[in-house]
């Protein structure tokens, strides 16, 4: 692989990772100015237009969504953190659950065999959910995390020109995003909206 073309997937493979790991992020706290001022920094600009695709636009919608947010007061900030609390946290019954099984599951409930699969994929990779954390296995942040930390992984061996561990890693991730994510996105997302 000549020179140009590693640097190309390395920066890939590292812009994904720090996207994820901002989802994470967004969706497993509440908005901060801290969080505010990463989300909006020309960091995150430069990271993300290296994601942008014909083939995968969300880059570039999402580029264009958080540019709105760069100058907002600290009074917004405290309104979007109550609203990630309203929509995420409770105390009342929570308009977007942010769990697949949720989702997934015939009774709407957690704690179900889609958090059981979920566990097992972050078994292999030895990734081990926080008790901190206080939520089930299938949490989206949680989710986005792994693939952050599986990502690392992949450039480790990337970096090392382990090509077989980086191509099962990032099969696997594949494997995961269909199998746990893609399945109920769009019914988050849409609950998002709705509320």
């Amino acid at each position: 692989m000549n020179n140009d073309l590693k640097i190309t997937l390395e920066n890939i493979l590292r812009s994904r990772s720090y996207t994820y790991g901002l989802f994470h992020k967004l969706l497993g706290t509440k908005m901060t100015s801290d969080l505010l001022q990463a989300m909006t920094s020309d960091g995150t600009f430069e990271t993300l237009s290296v994601l942008i695709s014909e083939e995968n636009p969300f880059a570039s919608h999402f580029i264009k969504f958080i540019s709105q947010y760069k100058d907002l007061s600290d009074q917004l900030v405290d309104q979007i953190g109550d609203e990630y609390t309203r929509l995420f946290v409770g105390p009342a019954r929570l308009v977007a659950p942010p769990w697949e099984s949720v989702y997934t599951s015939i009774d709407h409930t957690l704690f179900q065999l889609s958090t059981l699969s979920v566990r097992l994929w972050y078994q292999r990779y030895n990734y081990e959910v926080s008790t901190e954390e206080k939520s089930a296995d299938d949490h989206i942040a949680l989710m986005l995390h792994f693939l952050s930390l599986t990502t690392e992984k992949s450039i480790e061996h990337f970096m090392s020109d382990d090509s077989d561990k980086t191509r099962l890693i990032l099969a696997d991730q594949k494997r995961f995003i269909h199998q746990h994510i893609m399945s109920w996105i769009e019914k988050y997302t849409e609950s998002m909206q709705n509320s």
